[in-house]
């Protein structure tokens, strides 16, 4: 599986000494993520964040695992990131509105029991 390769990428490089290994955590969080891997995307997308914080991309990623484990706020907080790095990126916006819409929706829900 891809996972499988980027795990051996990551092993290969231990100490994170390749020009850019960010992308291979960007890379297999995005694989992880396909798989419902929640947990492993959200590690390997905080690394690439770690790793290279002006990377747009790994904000994007950080946001889509929290939208799939309904992190409104997380992924809020992601989007948002994102977006101020590349306001003209488009899926930052999406994310932006959608975290939007799903905070109120659930404060809708918190503030009248109604779904």
């Amino acid at each position: 599986s891809a996972v499988a390769f980027y795990d051996k990428a990551v092993d290969a490089d231990p100490d994170n000494a390749s020009e850019r290994p960010y992308l291979l955590f960007s890379s297999r969080g995005a694989c992880s993520l396909q798989l419902k891997r929640y947990r492993q995307a959200m590690a390997d997308a905080d690394k690439t964040i770690a790793l290279h914080a002006t990377f747009t991309t790994g904000h994007i990623l950080k946001a889509r695992v929290c939208e799939m484990t309904e992190d409104w706020s997380g992924m809020m907080t992601s989007s948002v990131r994102a977006h101020d790095l590349e306001p003209e990126n488009e899926t930052a916006l999406v994310l932006c509105r959608d975290a939007l819409v799903s905070l109120l929706s659930d404060e809708n829900v918190h503030r009248t029991g109604k779904h």
